[in-house]
């Protein structure tokens, strides 16, 4: 059964209500696995910053493609790090 929920959504089942019904905080499903929401940390490394960027898919895809055959996020690490003159330590 279709809903249009308080976020907006018009679907069958929003996640963001099914997760609220449930008292659960967002990022909840990785908790109960041990581990807080987002990757791991890198060599034993607390992550505790987040960077998020919001690009178009055609973007994405040339990125994706240039990483290859890495995984995007250590192909943007490589180039962040390099470009900021960052080691790791």
């Amino acid at each position: 059964m279709s809903h249009k929920c308080e976020h907006g959504k018009d679907s069958d089942v929003c996640v963001r209500c099914h997760e609220e019904s449930h008292d659960r905080p967002r990022g909840a499903q990785n908790a109960d696995l041990g581990r807080g929401a987002g990757r791991p940390p890198i060599a034993g490394e607390s992550a505790t910053g987040q960077i998020q960027l919001r690009v178009t898919m055609a973007r994405k895809n040339a990125y994706v493609r240039a990483a290859k055959p890495r995984k995007l996020t250590a192909w943007i690490f490589e180039k962040l790090d390099k470009a900021s003159g960052y080691e790791q330590i």
